[in-house]
């Protein structure tokens, strides 16, 4: 290998277009020989076959995208005469689905792509990234077609739960802890092909607590984070929380929850859902906010921030009175007015939970992580200019990127799309085939990615096109 390298280094211009050349230059080598490995296998099942129930009638051809570029497999074409089929007996090994010609490898590069980039960039990234090549739309397709598995698992779960009240066993060891936080939040996106033009997505999201980033550190991350939702019925949320709490969590009796989010009244129902004892509190942002969009700078905010932390009620509707006094036109004041009864619709849930009569960590801390979850999951993704969604699309993107988030996503992918090889192992086969591939004195010539092109005529690729046959029979051999 050491004459190819040397040449293309003597011939690119910088250390990417080496890279690339080398890369090319390498899965040209070998797909060529997976292609002669794979034919090779597939003699060796034809004679082991059972001829009296196997008859072969044909030899068929099979393109499929890898990682390393586009293979052409040929295997052998068989009637079943107990099962009254036909079949592939290369196929049933390798584990091949009958109508998929893109390898899970590829589609796992893509659907990573997919959860941060939109389709088009997403089909040219993975391009760049591997041999292989995919449209958007293909893209779109494995997006829905894992996306609603995911779905459908949820809905399976909800159902067990509710309908025959089965409780979920959960697939993994169970986070053990006394004390579960609670989030909820929604985001705004716009729809296409739908009744209204914009909908509400909504997450939600349970962890156990805080800890050090590093012993020495002053900054904090969350821990036993489970994130659940990407639906717009708020009913369907907390159901799917409340099986996630049966599934992912082992608490003992005296639990203690706390559910924090904005004053809205679906988060206000997520205590139908979790235990009886749950402490329902604002989030800080989401007051603040609330005081800014009324108040804006006023000179008021910091008594009425004062007047809460103290709990004094009668204190803070004298001082919103007076803000409100000030307000110089009628839609200044009613949003004053607004703040005022938000304020005290809300009064017990103004109450930061460490400040009441429970107990909880010596490390506890303000809660309020939604929100940056909320703009990694959804904003980020869902919001960029011109994006519009249906909300079937919206949802299965959403379920894949919660599947990432809660470190499921390659165990999905594993269970649903992978291809797996037959229990027979190769070993009894292993011996046979390297004899045959041994004796292939000469590998007939095809064409590799890095020789072909605008320099196929130059020199230098000449020398890499006649260096590249033994390389192969060498690497056949070994």
């Amino acid at each position: 290998m050491k004459k190819p390298i040397l040449m293309i280094l003597q011939k690119a211009d910088n250390f990417k277009d080496l890279e690339m050349l080398i890369f090319k230059f390498i899965c040209g080598l070998v797909r060529k020989v997976l292609v002669l490995v794979l034919k090779k296998l597939d003699e060796e099942l034809m004679e082991n076959r059972n001829k009296d129930r196997l008859k072969h009638e044909d030899i068929n051809k099979r393109t499929i995208e890898t990682m390393f570029g586009s293979i052409t497999i040929k295997r052998r074409y068989y009637y079943d005469s107990k099962e009254d089929e036909y079949k592939y007996l290369l196929d049933e090994y390798l584990g091949l689905p009958s109508n998929d010609r893109v390898s899970p490898g590829f589609k796992e590069l893509t659907l990573e792509f997919i959860q941060d980039e939109s389709y088009r960039k997403s089909a040219e990234k993975a391009s760049k990234k591997s041999e292989a090549s995919a449209s958007h739309t293909s893209i779109w397709n494995w997006v829905q077609e894992f996306g609603s598995k995911l779905c459908a698992e949820s809905e399976r779960k909800k159902e067990e739960l509710f309908k025959w009240g089965v409780i979920p066993e959960g697939d993994g060891e169970k986070i053990k802890t006394d004390y579960i936080f609670s989030e909820a939040d929604g985001t705004s996106i716009y729809l296409q092909n739908e009744d209204k033009s914009r909908g509400e997505i909504k997450l939600g999201m349970l962890y156990t607590g805080w800890e050090k980033l590093h012993p020495m550190s002053s900054n904090y991350s969350i821990v036993g984070k489970r994130m659940f939702g990407g639906v717009f019925d708020s009913t369907e949320l907390w159901k799917e929380i409340e099986v996630g709490m049966y599934e992912k969590f082992e608490s003992g009796a005296d639990l203690q929850v706390v559910l924090n989010g904005d004053g809205a009244s679906w988060i206000d129902s997520g205590k139908d859902y979790l235990p009886e004892d749950t402490y329902r509190q604002l989030d800080e942002f989401h007051i603040n906010r609330r005081i800014f969009w009324a108040l804006g700078s006023s000179n008021y905010i910091p008594k009425i921030k004062t007047a809460i932390e103290n709990r004094e009620k009668e204190k803070l509707i004298e001082i919103l009175d007076k803000a409100k006094s000030y307000r110089q036109t009628e839609k200044q004041k009613k949003k004053v007015e607004k703040l005022k009864k938000y304020f005290l619709n809300h009064w017990k849930a103004l109450k930061d939970y460490r400040e009441r009569d429970i107990e909880f960590p010596e490390n506890a801390r303000g809660m309020g992580a939604m929100e940056s979850n909320i703009d990694k999951v959804i904003a980020d993704r869902f919001k960029k200019k011109g994006m519009r969604w249906s909300k079937k699309g919206a949802r299965n993107l959403v379920k894949i990127k919660l599947s990432k988030t809660n470190n499921e996503f390659k165990k999905k992918l594993y269970e649903d799309y992978n291809w797996h090889f037959k229990d027979e192992k190769l070993e009894g086969k292993y011996k046979k085939i390297d004899k045959k591939l041994k004796k292939e004195s000469r590998v007939k010539k095809g064409s590799l990615p890095a020789l072909e092109g605008p320099d196929a005529g130059k020199d230098w690729v000449k020398g890499l096109k006649k260096i590249a046959d033994p390389i192969l029979n060498n690497s056949i051999n070994r």
